[in-house]
Formats: C-alpha cells, structure tokens, sequence
C-alpha cells in the first residue's frame, strides 16, 4: 500500500490559477493517454482539499465529457475543510478537517490492499508530506507556464530530495514525472540502520532471565496505533517454540484488533510483577517490537498456536467458539529486556529466537 499524490502542474509549478481554474489543462492532451487509467484502478481511497471538492461540484459537466461522469470515484473520498460543503448525490464523501493522521489511518483501513490517492491540492499534499504519511509523487508537467497561482508542493524539501523513479513523454503537451517522496523511505532505513546496530549480546545470565520473565509472565501491555496514535491495552500471551513468536486470542470487537488489522506494527511489554525488595525502576521487564498477523483456521501453524494458547489458558477453550475472537501471531523484529539498574540489553530477531530455543 502506498499513498500518492497525483497531480498535473505547469512548468514552472502550478497546479491552478489563482482563482482555482484548470482552463489552460485540458486541451493540452487526452487523460486516457496518460498513466491515469492505470493508476486509478490502483486506489482505494482518495483524500482532497475543499478547493478542488468544489472546483469539481462547480464543473460536474466538463469532469463528465472527461471522465464520464459528474462524480467519476467509486471510492470513499476524505474532503478536508472546515467549511460546509455540498454532497453531491451518489458520491461516497466524507468531510474531515484537522490532522491527516487519524483520517489517513482512516483510509488505509477503507482502501485495504490498494493505495491512497491525495488528490490535490498542495498544501494538502505537503500536510501528508509532513505527517511522514506520502510514498510517492507523479506530477504531469504541462507544456504552459502561468506566472502565478496555487503551487504544486508548498514546502522546501532539499536535503535529501525527491528521487526520480521515471520519465515519460505524454504526446507533445506533458511529461509525467515519478518520484519517490524521503520522508518515509528515509525513517525507515534509519530504523533498520538502528535495528542492526543492536548490540545482540546479552550475559548467559540475563538470557536465563528473560526466557524466565516471559515463561512465567502470562499478560503483555499491547501497544498499537489507533487512528495514527498510540494506544495501550492488556492481552494474555502464549510462547511459539524456540522464539518464533507470541500468540494472542482476541475479539475483533476490541479496538486493538482493528488496529492491528489496519497497521500490523505492535510493541508488547512483559514485566516481573511488583515486589516489596525490588524498586519499580528496577523490575525486570521485555519490551518487543513486533509485526501481528491474523492467523486463520486453514493455515499452517494454527492447531499448534491454538494447542499452545490453551494449555496455558485452558479455560478460554470456551472463547475458540465464538465467531468474533481469532489468533493472532506477534513476530518478534527486535527485543529488549532490562535486568534492573544498568542492566539493559538489545538484541535483534535472530538473537531473540537463539536465546529463547536455548535449552534453560
């Protein structure tokens, strides 16, 4: 899934006037010859500002000559503004205003496996921008240039810029550009950078501590993303063999499931419970950093997931019935577990899963 933004511009990097008219667009090439029938096929969900909503409601004739019809989106689209706006009929549109996170979170829920489309305009583009929320931009340069009017992308971005993916010639009016946006791809090559930075060496004695904390502790803190902020809950785990995982027995009627169904990112905290001898800072604890994914009855691994979550919660033997609860699996991406003062180690998957398949 990636989130787009999908725009024509002039040369010299506008994407209207400054009274919001595309006249100077369409007689400059034929939409069907661009890559759009290819990309909109692609989407899932669309997210515009309250200029180009009602630049569309103000000509609903001339987007029908060219797209056939006056609303021509069969997918849910999020249109920011804090004014009230006319629905158009038959058109599935929701009005947001505020932070495109939790509306972001919003469609990629909607959209499942295909992308999201920012629509336009600029400023709205630059908030997704900001948010760390675009993947990639594909810009229609026309052939025209305007002088003045609403900008293609009103933020400076230099260090480091956008990477061009591709070129394309569109007859003699356009060239369409392809590029990869930093902001998402830099942050997560800088955490995969942390990832293999970790020191993946723990002492022979805080290893037999951790499988110790983890085989005898039988409830996780839950930590996921709910509309684009972290939220926190509790769920009993059990242990996959030799480190493979965690399993969890959920309702999907428990908002962390929808937010692991939306972003499969999770983090899960184990700790020693409180004792008289030992201060709360020093309790020995486990934070992981995992991905959850929904197991379900006909794959592979689930009888044994389902064995070992009840031999350890038996009597949730009753919940495996009910429609709405289903396994999940939280493979562990990195994990790290303190000991008390200055007793913190880090180690990666494959430490994890060898310090946990060790023989106790």
């Amino acid at each position: 899934m990636k989130t787009q933004y999908y725009t024509a511009t002039s040369l010299d990097g506008f994407i209207a006037t400054e009274d919001d008219s595309l006249d100077w667009l369409f007689p400059l090439g034929d939409i069907n010859d661009t890559s759009y029938p290819d990309f909109i096929i692609q989407i899932g969900a669309l997210a515009m500002g309250s200029a180009t909503y009602l630049w569309m409601v103000r000509h609903a004739q001339r987007v029908s000559e060219q797209t056939g019809a006056a609303w021509p989106y069969t997918q849910p689209t999020w249109v920011f503004s804090r004014r009230e706006l006319p629905a158009i009929a038959g058109a599935d549109v929701r009005f947001v205003h505020g932070d495109v996170r939790p509306v972001h979170a919003q469609m990629v829920r909607a959209a499942g496996s295909k992308n999201v489309w920012v629509v336009g305009g600029g400023d709205l583009a630059g908030q997704f921008f900001d948010a760390g929320l675009l993947d990639e931009a594909i810009v229609q340069v026309a052939s025209v240039t305007l002088g003045k009017g609403k900008q293609l992308f009103p933020r400076r971005v230099t260090s480091p810029p956008w990477k061009l993916i591709s070129v394309r010639q569109v007859g003699s009016g356009f060239a369409e550009l392809h590029y990869e946006l930093p902001v998402r791809a830099a942050t997560l090559a800088q955490a995969e950078r942390q990832r293999q930075a970790t020191s993946n060496h723990m002492e022979p004695s805080q290893t037999v501590a951790l499988r110790s904390l983890l085989e005898t502790q039988q409830v996780a803190a839950l930590a996921t993303l709910h509309n684009g902020e972290p939220a926190v809950s509790m769920v009993p785990y059990a242990l996959l063999p030799k480190g493979q995982g965690f399993v969890i027995h959920v309702s999907r009627l428990a908002t962390h499931t929808a937010d692991m169904l939306s972003n499969p990112a999770v983090g899960l905290l184990v700790t020693a419970p409180p004792s008289a001898t030992v201060p709360p800072q020093a309790l020995q604890r486990a934070s992981i950093q995992g991905k959850a994914q929904q197991l379900a009855k006909e794959l592979p691994g689930y009888s044994q997931a389902r064995a070992l979550y009840l031999s350890r919660f038996p009597e949730s033997e009753e919940m495996f019935s009910f429609t709405d609860f289903s396994l999940f699996v939280i493979a562990v991406r990195s994990a790290r577990f303190v000991g008390g003062f200055a007793q913190a180690s880090s180690v990666s998957a494959e430490k994890f899963a060898d310090i946990m398949g060790a023989a106790p």
